[in-house]
């Protein structure tokens, strides 16, 4: 099993302000995933999409 990578960065980003996050995974094991993020510090009220 490879050793766990954890990373942290500043981004700039400023509070009240809204940002989009785009994650892309490619899986490379057909029998088990070892993908995980982890955020903090985010709004986790759900949200809603209405039709125009």
């Amino acid at each position: 099993m490879p050793p766990s990578t954890k990373q942290s960065v500043s981004l700039g980003l400023e509070d009240g302000k809204i940002y989009e996050i785009a994650v892309f995974q490619a899986e490379r094991q057909s029998n088990a995933s070892t993908f995980k993020i982890t955020l903090g510090g985010f709004n986790t009220a759900p949200s809603e999409c209405h039709a125009n």
